[in-house]
Parts: structure tokens; sequence; C-alpha cells
């Protein structure tokens, strides 16, 4: 059986669209973290200088989910080297 991934392969860190960045999280973060971005959208862009930020804009996990698939899709194809990508279709 072959390797994962290539020896060397520095894997990717982050993955930044225009709706959101994701970056590695410990599993004790996810709730809080969601909760906190949410619950702060009308506070940011209260702030002066903030007034027409595009984010964060507020979404339910529902809104998020195509969206979010078609980054994580697109990002596993441009910048893994999986020889196949097999990832669950919606």
């Amino acid at each position: 059986m072959g390797e994962f991934v290539p020896a060397g392969f520095d894997p990717p860190s982050a993955l930044v669209t225009d709706d959101f960045r994701l970056e590695p999280l410990d599993d004790q973060h996810n709730e809080r973290d969601y909760d906190a971005w949410t619950s702060s959208v009308d506070f940011i862009h209260a702030l002066p200088g903030f007034e027409t930020w595009k984010w964060p804009k507020p979404m339910s996990r529902a809104e998020l989910d195509r969206p979010l698939y078609e980054a994580v899709a697109r990002w596993l194809e441009q910048s893994w080297p999986f020889a196949e990508l097999v990832y669950a279709p919606r």
C-alpha cells in the first residue's frame, strides 16, 4: 500500500474563501466558535470602519453546507496530491 501523501508534502494549513476561513481547531472549540461569530455580526458591523464589511454575514449551518462542501471539494482537488479524490457527493 502506498503512502497517504508523498513524503515531504507540506499540507495546506487553511482554506480561505469570500464566505469563510477554515483552519484547524480542536473539537472543543467548534460550538463556541460558531456561537461567538454568529452572535457578534451586528456588533462587528457597528464598529467604525466595519459597517460595510461583508464578513461575517449571518448564515445558518444549513446555508453554509453547500458553499462549504464545494470549497472543500475544490481545495482537496487543487491543493492535495491525491491520485483519486473520493469525497461524498451532495
